[in-house]
């Protein structure tokens, strides 16, 4: 079953949560339009991508930390 959801989290360099979605596993994507949540452009550099996916009993099924980096020409 695809009824799991996933929350993504970005944190900036300093720990402050930049960027919150959940979505079932079934809607298939996370989209972040790399904009704080007042809705004004992230300054570059690097930030902290954590994905969790819960099953229906809320157990965290798998998990995935990665580090992103934001650079604009």
């Amino acid at each position: 079953s695809r009824s799991e959801l996933v929350t993504g989290r970005v944190y900036n360099i300093a720990g402050e949560l930049v960027f919150l979605q959940q979505v079932r596993a079934s809607a298939g994507t996370l989209n972040w339009n790399l904009r704080s949540p007042n809705g004004f452009a992230i300054a570059d550099g690097i930030y902290v991508w954590d994905v969790e996916v819960r099953d229906s009993n809320n157990r965290v099924i798998e998990r995935i930390v990665r580090k992103v980096v934001v650079l604009r020409q």
